[in-house]
């Protein structure tokens, strides 16, 4: 389990397994697909690649920036949470993108729909 970091150095979400999580585990902001984030209405929202997750624009939204150890994660909500999120997905194209360095606006959180799963 990693924590994704803004510009700040301040931890922003969680990378668990294909799950992309808020900072505290309880809500799915998206679910990873090869390269592609969805997010909780089945939208390709992002892409993570190189330990960094960007917008569908290019803009770094996080990067990976540390491992999570104090978090216990409720693998089987969280599946069938993820499954919600897989079952609304109905374009699976991902476009390709060109990384920017230079950083989104928009935080995380508000960047995706999540769905609560506690």
């Amino acid at each position: 389990m990693h924590y994704l970091a803004d510009q700040r150095e301040q931890a922003v979400a969680i990378l668990h397994q294909n799950f992309l999580l808020d900072i505290y585990g309880e809500t799915i902001l998206g679910v990873v697909l090869g390269h592609c984030v969805f997010d909780a209405n089945g939208t390709a929202r992002a892409k993570y690649f190189r330990h960094t997750l960007y917008t569908m624009e290019g803009r770094v939204l996080a990067r990976e920036h540390g491992i999570v150890n104090h978090l216990a994660i409720d693998d089987f909500r969280m599946m069938t949470a993820a499954w919600d999120i897989v079952n609304a997905i109905t374009d699976h194209s991902c476009p390709i993108i060109v990384p920017l360095n230079e950083w989104s606006n928009v935080p995380v959180a508000e960047h995706f729909s999540g769905v609560e799963v506690f």
